[in-house]
């Protein structure tokens, strides 16, 4: 007995048997005389009628399912009124069990010691189960795997139907709770019943995000790009076996270095690969989303076993890519005047540049810079360089002077730069306003023209003008800037006088005249400008006293 499997003896009634004369061969070949049908009552007994004197062989023919029939035996009737009685005891039909755990895919059994099974008599409803009594009584239901993962019941099951339920599995795989139905009929002596598992799978979500062009912020004059992370699509991997990875039946799903598969981000910067089999693997990147550098360095990530519950695990990558960013930058110079000692101080660092869109600029949420929008004031170092500072989204710029030193002409030209997505292989893309060549600042020029007269508005010729530093105090010709000379018509000209505060003097008046110590401040304040002055002289007079001597 094994459990419930317990076997009761008990009279068995419809049993039928053949008896037949042995020498006929069959119950069919022997004469009616010869032979009988006989079927037990309901207390297990049957009796003969009178048969002739012989050897006569007895078969059963039909019996109580599960019962096995009682092998053929021989009566030997030598006598009259004498009754052969007979005790038969048919033996159940039994057979030994063996499970075996095998995978699903492959249909190999998968050596794993541990995994539990049980088994239900489907006709009770019952477990079978076997009790213990050493060291202490205990009652097992639950059968476990050898190493080789497979199980031998430790007991025969008697004629039935029953069915195989999983109750643990091994590492790696999920548990499969449905039955596995078998019969015990005697057709085998062991019967094997096979539970197939699903090798345990995972799913790797890769979530890609990255800085986008989100808002615009309006400080005042200045428009200024607002970024914030998002999801990215357009994302391009590669998932490659970063080891030998097998499952526990001992199969190479995928050698190291073979891509498994290859996924690509949505529009919400989700990508999902197909399910895979449990180990290492490494995520390369091959295609950065638009406006993105190439994230070139490899994540690894593992997918390990999540328990016999889950069908499908899951892992998340989170990867992230730098924007592609650009550095404008200019180069600038002044023009230098060594008579009037400019251009050779800090006058660079008087200089500004506005960095203005040359396009309206649309930002995520709909906010925008508008075309002709100042993003930033630039302003120049002493070497004349500069570098915008603003994180520019791709787009349509251009640099424009806004302001520049006193002594020169602003310029009014404008610098385009365009930043364009450059491919993913650069983080960084370097603009030089006016394709790299150095922008000039002119010198602002002026001119006096003067008109040396007498008292009399007439023409004087001869007089030495000189042209001083407004700081001056000493006028000669040495300390003069320029000197000119009165022509004929009285007229005098400075010319290419820069932009500046200056003083005009005369330095050497004409012959008969007083010198004028007047002094003229001019002002130049825009190119070409001319500036007039007029200078009058004061004849020289004196006094003249005669006194009459005589002769002697």
């Amino acid at each position: 007995p094994s459990g419930n499997a317990g076997i009761i003896e008990q009279p068995e009634a419809g049993a039928m048997f053949q008896l037949y004369l042995s020498g006929a061969g069959s119950y069919d070949a022997a004469k009616d005389s010869e032979r009988d049908l006989l079927v037990t009552d309901e207390n297990g007994v049957v009796l003969s009628k009178d048969l002739p004197y012989g050897r006569y062989t007895v078969h059963q023919i039909e019996g109580q399912e599960g019962q096995a029939f009682v092998p053929d035996f021989t009566v030997f009737i030598s006598s009259d009124e004498h009754l052969y009685s007979y005790i038969l005891n048919n033996q159940t039909i039994t057979s030994f069990i063996r499970v075996e755990k095998r995978d699903a895919e492959t249909g190999k059994i998968i050596p794993a010691a541990g995994i539990g099974f049980q088994v239900r008599d489907l006709t009770s409803g019952e477990l079978i189960s076997q009790t213990v009594y050493y060291p202490a009584p205990v009652t097992i239901s639950t059968f476990y795997t050898a190493d080789d993962g497979t199980l031998m019941l430790p007991c025969e099951l008697p004629y039935g139907r029953y069915e195989l339920i999983e109750v643990t599995t091994c590492h790696g795989y999920v548990l499969d709770t449905a039955p596995v139905p078998f019969a015990v009929d005697g057709s085998e002596a062991v019967v094997t019943v096979t539970k197939s598992n699903m090798a345990q799978k995972g799913v790797i979500r890769i979530q890609k995000t990255g800085e986008v062009f989100s808002s615009v912020v309006n400080e005042g004059s200045i428009f200024r790009p607002v970024y914030e992370n998002a999801g990215l699509p357009g994302a391009v991997f590669d998932i490659a076996a970063a080891e030998d990875i097998y499952t526990p039946d001992g199969t190479l799903r995928a050698k190291a270095g073979d891509i498994v598969d290859t996924v690509t981000t949505q529009s919400d910067g989700m990508a999902a690969s197909k399910a895979l089999y449990l180990g290492k693997y490494v995520i390369t990147e091959k295609q950065a989303p638009h406006g993105m550098a190439l994230q070139t360095e490899p994540h690894t990530v593992e997918l390990v076993y999540a328990g016999q519950e889950v069908t499908v695990t899951e892992l998340r990558a989170d990867m992230y890519n730098e924007r592609q960013r650009v550095e404008i930058s200019l180069v600038k110079t002044m023009e230098t005047d060594t008579l009037f000692g400019i251009g050779q101080r800090d006058e660079l660092t008087h200089v500004t540049f506005g960095l203005y869109a040359a396009e309206k600029l649309v930002a995520a949420d709909g906010s925008s810079i508008p075309q002709d929008g100042l993003i930033e004031m630039v302003s120049l170092n002493k070497d004349g360089k500069a570098m915008c500072k603003t994180d520019l989204p791709f787009g349509r710029f251009y640099l424009q002077e806004i302001s520049t030193d006193s002594h020169y002409q602003l310029g009014d030209t404008k610098y385009p730069v365009s930043f364009d997505y450059a491919g993913q292989d650069k983080k960084l893309v370097k603009l030089i306003a006016n394709e790299g060549a150095v922008i000039e600042n002119k010198l602002i020029y002026g001119s006096v023209s003067g008109l040396k007269v007498d008292a009399n508005d007439k023409p004087l010729s001869g007089a030495v003008m000189g042209l001083f530093a407004a700081s001056e105090t000493k006028f000669t010709k040495d300390t003069a800037l320029l000197t000119a000379v009165s022509a004929e018509d009285g007229r005098f000209r400075f010319e290419k006088i820069p932009a500046g505060n200056w003083l005009v003097r005369e330095i050497e008046q004409p012959k008969g005249f007083v010198l004028s110590e007047e002094l003229f401040p001019v002002t130049v304040k825009e190119q070409g400008q001319v500036i007039e002055i007029k200078i009058a002289n004061k004849l020289i007079r004196g006094s003249v006293t005669l006194t009459k001597y005589d002769a002697d």
